[in-house]
């Protein structure tokens, strides 16, 4: 049996060549498939449960459909760009949504799944952003506000996070600094909670490396993004664990 894991797709709506080769690619999967987690970012936007993104994404949404007829088991890990998924994924598609980190018995390994989000503290505008997103008051605009507005807003929101990133997220400096400070989040989350593999998305930087933490390895896994290097999943049973190129 195997676990896969994806995130950071950012999928456009309709004629995204990614959506149809992560469609492609789930339901390509074989019986020996136990888990899918998605790690969030999975689409450009998806806030809610309106018709509108359903129809956005039909061919993902009827990949996860034949999945779970399948009886395989999907978590959905909600990023900043996936918030409130809940009312159409959980509790129409049956796919376990979960907005924090969590650690799960996998395959013989303690791990500790999370889209990543919350790896730099310091970053207090971000985890104010964040805390907004997550309010009880945007949750009930997202549920109940026109699927139209909903949208509107959304991509306005979209187009705004990606014109920042695009311009700050690739500088040298930056990403050496991102790497040193997801290094420092694998030290912490190990000194407060035990787990043998710590799996994470948001920060686009893809990472597979080993580090001691008092006296015990830990192995840290960063799913990287779609759009900026070839897209990949992660893939760990109970004998292997390796990344997966998706083709196109």
């Amino acid at each position: 049996m195997a676990s896969y894991f994806l995130s950071d797709i950012h999928l456009k709506p309709f004629r995204d060549p990614k959506t149809h080769a992560l469609s492609r690619y789930l339901e390509s999967l074989d019986s020996e498939t136990q888990n899918v987690f998605l790690l969030g970012d999975i689409f450009d936007f998806w806030m809610g449960g309106h018709q509108i993104w359903q129809d956005r994404y039909r061919p993902i949404v009827e990949s996860i459909r034949k999945l779970r007829s399948r009886a395989v088991n999907v978590y959905f890990f909600e990023g900043n760009h996936d918030i409130h998924v809940d009312p159409f994924w959980q509790k129409e598609l049956g796919v376990t949504v979960l907005t924090e980190p969590q650690i799960l018995n996998l395959h013989g390994l303690k791990v500790r799944i999370e889209h990543g989000d919350l790896f730099n503290p310091q970053d207090k505008n971000y985890i104010l952003l964040r805390n907004f997103l997550r309010s009880v008051p945007l949750r009930v605009a997202a549920l109940h506000a026109p699927g139209k507005l909903v949208a509107a807003i959304a991509d306005w929101g979209s187009a705004t996070s990606h014109k920042y990133s695009s311009k700050k997220a690739r500088e040298d400096h930056v990403v050496e600094d991102i790497r040193r400070r997801m290094r420092e989040y694998v030290k912490v989350c190990a000194q407060k909670s035990d787990f043998d593999l710590l799996i994470m998305g948001h920060t686009h930087i893809r990472e597979n490396y080993s580090l001691e933490v008092n006296k015990k390895t830990i192995q840290f896994i960063n799913l990287g993004s779609w759009f900026e290097s070839q897209p990949k999943a992660f893939v760990l049973d109970q004998n292997s664990q390796r990344f997966e190129d998706i083709p196109l």
